[in-house]
């Protein structure tokens, strides 16, 4: 058994195709903790008080029995090897090879020793072994923030270690050629890694391009200079200067180490996409050998090798092939493979070039904030990240040239496959695809499957093996339905089975027109069709019309219009059927024949008004559950209306969690489900939908997701002439792009929602889009416009439910900033009796985090840390994990006022790990800033200067004009310790002038700074 959990929590048990599911968030939860102190006892009121975040009920050591108990159960027999009872608690028992966190740390301790040996082969090896284990972000599927609080620092910090120890070893073992490429990228990425630019200028130097490694330190001076104002630092300077007299030392890898490794971006995420190979699988030597041909010969320095496309009739096995090869050659692609499913040829909806690229994007360590809006900034960000890199991209499924192009990466090292029904000539006369046709299985291959599938019983009849394998017209699809269907019948003569299928044959040419190389197919799909009962028949024929790619029983039980009893047992029926696969717990999908057949035969057999009647039924199945869930997850959101019942029983959601993972599981369905019923003809189902998911999608930072929602809510509401509707989405899309840093399209929207919301005299409405505008303004430091917003938010005596205490908030923050303490007092204490007053914990929280920052700034900090661990400890429990971010920074600004600097350090970088997987720049910037600061403190120089030129530079991309003056503050004490007056006079005058601009009090102390410097 093998348990993963650098990236989302896995269990496989022998076969990788078939993990091992655990859906339950608390024993998820235990497992996690189990796993990350394996071999190590963790007693039971421990395990509690992880489990729930530091405030364990009083059964709870009771309840975590109980959960111990379900996680051997769900593990399966041999559960008892592995968990063992070790009083007062239990310990989990793992080898490296059985744990990947033990084989990361295995593998970084051999990196270690190696250094220390200066074995750089060894080095190389180990480093790259321990990056090749990470899958995605840790722990990311496991709903404990105390957990991820704890270790995701320690995990990503020795994660960074093991990056730059690879690439100090590939250097100092005369590789530089081939990682040219790479530091290519990471300084495209990394723009502010000062250490990344040295090691390019070193190996483009011992590759003997002296002129560009020049080059690349004017071009990151350039950067760094004109752009920010800025003279590199020690370390790249050194760099230079030995280039230029000739003195670079070749035991050297890029100059002096500087200590910031720990602060610094993390590396791209190395994706690991692509789907379990199918099993027993056979033939396609000659295809496999010609694919294996196409790579001999490609360096980082070919052009792009595209493979377009493994192309024929739908069920030749051309996914099988692509995926089978790609498993095959999966090392010679060390930075990761890509997959994605295109749909090309799905009846209702093929996957947009802008959605496939958000995937990827996320896939390589973009956070889901940072996806650009734009397809073609989507395609860019897309290229930079692999350009240098060695990715295998699988395109599956392809409809169109158009629809592949954007997602082929720009450089070379790549290699991208493509399957098509299509041969997509404008590929290869375009693109310089390499087309392979493939056909069906020859007879032997055919033959061959058969026996792998079925065994003996094929050998004891070649005869009928022959025929059957005819019969299916050597397509893999139908031989192993074939295969399945004789396999359930090990009694019956195999040639009895292949006179039925015969007989089916006859009976669909009849219906056919033509010839049809579906026909195959659709016998064998009517073979395993026409078992079923009728309430089963009925259930497939509807679940073909589910427009999502999966499914659980309530989804079904709304189709059918039934009981969720009938539902899942009738799913029992279509899974033993294989008809439809059983993805997980209560989770179902289709593979697109069969649902195309589905709907193939529902178009046939039922009226059109069923068929309108059941997707009517799914569209109020996912409207009422997504009201419940979001009542369950934010109970406190007194706006929001559930829906009216629908017409199937729906089991309410036992906790927060539960309810948020529904939210996360269904996504995409929802999505789905507001574009299908604003472009056919339910435009009502889109607006209900839109307004009941919407503060999901907001605070759980689904960006791009709020946008496609409300864009077509929008059009919705305009098809149905519903004014409020349009202003509500509006109002949200504004919220959405402002999230998105698109501030000026964003005012556009909240402009005009707000003329609609004063047109409706709706009060309600128009605050909520003066308060976005009011946002807009703060952020750009336009001070006195955001308060003459929400000072009209307040002039309008709305009931305190609407935005009144998050107006009183930011007003309150304001008053802070510009040192009116005393307003800021009022603002926020009102604020908090209202969020009080309605019971809602997460106003509360944000109050409560202003209120700790008042406190910080007047010297109070008995208060302040009252404020922030009341304010931490409300977040936790509405699952803020903002707000968390948030509150741990601050509470790192306090340790700090108050000279306890590790503790300071240490909260930094927790919150910066945080907020960066959260995308969240504004945070980060602020974060770096403090670490900043801190720096100075301690006397480092260098990291003081590396931090706040990254908050800078963030701060510049948000547009927050506080935290940019802040950032010149901080550079220029940075210059002034490291005794360079000219430097430190210009950021601190440029500082001043922002200060001043904003009329924050930060002016008179900057002046100060300048007053010195000039005595």
């Amino acid at each position: 058994m093998r348990f993963e959990v650098l990236g989302p929590l896995q269990i496989t048990d022998g076969d990788p195709a078939a993990p091992l599911v655990i859906t339950a968030g608390r024993l998820r939860s235990v497992l996690a903790v189990l796993l990350l102190h394996a071999n190590q006892p963790v007693p039971a009121a421990e395990l509690a008080e992880w489990v729930w975040e530091g405030a364990p009920p009083a059964s709870a050591v009771k309840s975590v029995r109980v959960y111990v108990a379900r996680l051997r159960v769900a593990l399966g027999p041999r559960a008892a090897a592995y968990i063992a009872t070790h009083d007062p608690g239990y310990r989990i028992r793992l080898t490296e090879a059985e744990l990947d966190l033990l084989e990361f740390e295995a593998a970084c301790r051999r990196a270690d020793e190696a250094t220390h040996r200066l074995d750089w082969t060894e080095v190389s090896t180990a480093a790259g072994h321990a990056l090749g284990l990470w899958r995605s972000s840790p722990l990311v599927d496991v709903p404990v923030q105390r957990l991820r609080d704890q270790w995701l620092p320690v995990l990503e910090q020795r994660r960074r270690q093991a990056l730059e120890q690879r690439l100090d070893a590939e250097l100092r073992l005369g590789r530089h050629s081939g990682l040219v490429p790479e530091l290519r990228d990471l300084v495209v990425r990394y723009p502010l890694r000062e250490r990344f630019h040295a090691q390019l200028m070193v190996a483009l130097s011992r590759c003997g391009q002296r002129g560009a490694a020049l080059d690349a330190y004017r071009q990151a001076r350039r950067l760094l200079v004109d752009e920010l104002g800025l003279e590199p630092g020690p370390e790249l300077r050194e760099v230079h200067e030995r280039i230029l007299t000739g003195t670079l030392d070749p035991d050297r890898a890029a100059g002096p180490a500087v200590s910031v490794a720990a602060a610094a971006p993390p590396a791209a995420a190395t994706p690991r996409q692509l789907p379990a190979a199918v099993a027993s699988f056979t033939g396609r030597e000659p295809e496999l050998r010609t694919l294996g041909g196409l790579l001999d010969g490609i360096t980082d320095d070919a052009g792009l090798v595209l493979i377009s496309a493994i192309d024929g009739t739908a069920g030749v096995g051309k996914t099988a092939l692509a995926v089978h090869w790609a498993h095959r050659v999966a090392t010679r692609f060390p930075d990761g493979q890509l997959y994605v499913n295109l749909r090309g040829y799905d009846a209702q909806r093929p996957l947009t070039p802008a959605a496939a690229l958000a995937g990827f994007l996320r896939a390589l360590g973009v956070s889901g904030r940072d996806v650009p809006v734009d397809v073609d900034e989507r395609a860019g960000r897309y290229r930079s990240l692999l350009s240098g890199r060695r990715v295998l991209v699988v395109l599956d499924n392809a409809g169109t040239a158009d629809q592949v192009r954007p997602l082929l990466p720009g450089s070379g090292g790549c290699v991208v496959v493509v399957t098509s029904r299509d041969p997509l000539a404008g590929l290869v006369a375009r693109d310089g695809a390499r087309r392979i046709d493939l056909d069906a299985l020859p007879a032997e291959e055919a033959m061959a499957l058969l026996r792998a599938l079925i065994g003996g019983r094929a050998d004891a009849d070649p005869g009928s093996t022959a025929t059957l394998a005819r019969q299916c017209a050597g397509l893999p699809l139908a031989l192993r339905l074939a295969a399945e269907r004789a396999a359930a019948s090990p009694a019956e003569p195999l040639a009895d089975l292949v006179a039925e299928l015969a007989d089916l044959q006859r009976r669909l040419d009849l219906l056919d027109i033509g010839p049809d190389p579906h026909t195959a197919l659709r016998a064998v799909f009517s073979w395993s069709y026409e078992r079923l009962n009728d309430a089963a028949a009925r259930a497939f024929r509807l679940i073909g019309l589910h427009y999502g790619a999966g499914l659980d029983a309530n989804a079904v039980a709304a189709l059918i219009d039934g009981t969720l009893e009938h539902s899942r047992r009738l799913l029992d029926d279509l899974v033993r059927a294989h008809l439809i696969q059983h993805t997980g717990s209560d989770r179902y999908a289709m593979h697109d024949l069969l649902r195309a057949y589905a709907r193939e035969l529902s178009a046939g057999t039922d009226p059109a008004d069923d068929r309108h009647d059941a997707l009517a039924r799914l569209a109020d199945h996912y409207l009422h559950a997504a009201g419940a869930a979001v009542m369950a997850w934010y109970p406190t959101r007194r706006g929001h209306r559930l829906p009216p019942p629908a017409r199937v029983t729906w089991s309410a959601f036992a906790d927060r969690g539960a309810a948020l993972e529904w939210l996360d599981t269904e996504r995409a369905n929802l999505v789905l489900t507001v574009i299908r019923t604003a472009e056919d003809g339910s435009p009502r189902h889109a607006v209900l939908l839109a307004a009941t998911i919407f503060i999901y999608l907001e605070t759980g930072a689904h960006f791009s997701d709020a946008l496609t929602v409300h864009t077509h809510a929008y059009r919705a509401a305009t098809d149905l002439g519903d004014l409020a509707g349009q202003a509500r989405a509006l109002a949200r899309l504004g919220t959405a792009t402002v999230d998105l840093g698109q501030h000026d399209e964003a005012a556009g929207h909240l402009g005009r929602a707000l003329d609609l919301f004063r047109r409706l005299d709706d009060p309600s409405g128009a605050a909520h889009a003066l308060t976005a505008l009011g946002r807009i303004a703060q952020q750009h430091g336009r001070y006195p416009q955001a308060i003459d917003y929400y000072e009209q938010v307040l002039a309008a005596e709305l009931d305190p439910d609407t935005e009144t205490d998050r107006v009183l908030c930011n007003l309150g923050l304001l008053e802070l900033r510009l040192g009116r303490y005393g307003a800021a007092a009022e603002h926020l204490d009102e604020a908090q009796r209202i969020a009080r007053r309605r019971g809602d914990g997460n106003a509360e929280s944000g109050v409560l985090d202003e209120l700790g920052n008042l406190y910080s700034r007047l010297g109070d900090h008995g208060r302040a840390e009252e404020a922030y661990q009341r304010a931490k400890a409300l977040c936790v429990q509405v699952g803020n994990p903002y707000g968390v971010a948030h509150v741990t920074l601050h509470l790192a600004e306090l340790a700090q006022r108050q000279g306890r600097y590790p503790e300071a350090g240490d909260g930094y970088r927790r919150a910066l790990v945080q907020l960066r997987q959260l995308g969240d720049r504004f945070g980060e910037a602020e974060a770096r800033a403090g670490l900043g600061d801190l720096a100075l403190r301690l006397a480092r120089t260098e990291d003081a200067y590396t931090h706040h030129t990254a908050a800078l530079y963030l701060a510049g991309q948000t547009g927050d004009a506080y935290l940019q003056a802040r950032a010149h503050e901080g550079l220029g004490h940075a210059h002034r310790a490291a005794r360079d007056p000219v430097s430190a006079r210009r950021h601190w005058q440029e500082a001043r002038t922002r200060y001043m601009a904003l009329g924050t009090s930060e002016a008179a102390t900057v002046a100060d700074h300048l007053a010195e410097l000039h005595s």
